[in-house]
């Protein structure tokens, strides 16, 4: 049986990622879910491509990409007229997030990069996700608006803080 070229493994990989959690979302499987569930089962069998340049780009692109369709759901006047609570919201995020990657860099002896790296992993939820959940939860239209604006915000702040530690 003649070997999987990389051509073919990247077309498996944006079929599983992208097409077949969205389709499972008829079943109400949340996609966000399945789309992590699936990329950890292709880190398992894909060691081989661990270092390829292409998937490292296109991972790159998809985070972006995440961050900037979560960034579309709210308007500059909506994040203006909540501005100083979400101002003091992204202040207590900053903090905290600085907090974890100090503990990081302390107790786990890691450099400043990989510290802020695990703060973002471990503290930042999915904007997409809390999306796609927002008309399942039974949430008036007020507390819609400031769950929409403060889980956008974190994520924006996450995505500065994620460009300023990769330089």
């Amino acid at each position: 049986m003649p070997a999987i070229t990389s051509e073919v493994v990247y077309l498996l990989l944006i079929f599983g990622l992208l097409v077949i959690p969205r389709a499972l979302q008829r079943f109400r499987m949340p996609a966000p879910l399945t789309s992590f569930a699936f990329g950890m089962v292709a880190t398992a069998f894909l060691v081989g491509f661990s270092h390829d340049a292409t998937l490292a780009l296109l991972s790159t692109l998809g985070v972006s990409s995440l961050f900037l369709f979560a960034g579309l759901e709210v308007r500059v006047d909506d994040l203006r007229r909540g501005m100083w609570p979400l101002l003091s919201h992204l202040a207590a995020r900053a903090i905290s997030l600085t907090t974890t990657a100090y503990l990081g860099i302390t107790y786990l002896d890691l450099s400043w990069q990989v510290a802020a790296l695990l703060a973002l992993a471990l503290l930042t939820p999915s904007t997409g996700f809390i999306l796609d959940t927002l008309s399942r939860l039974g949430l008036n239209e007020d507390e819609r608006y400031w769950v929409t604006v403060k889980a956008v915000g974190g994520e924006l702040l996450a995505l500065l803080v994620l460009f300023v530690v990769l330089q």
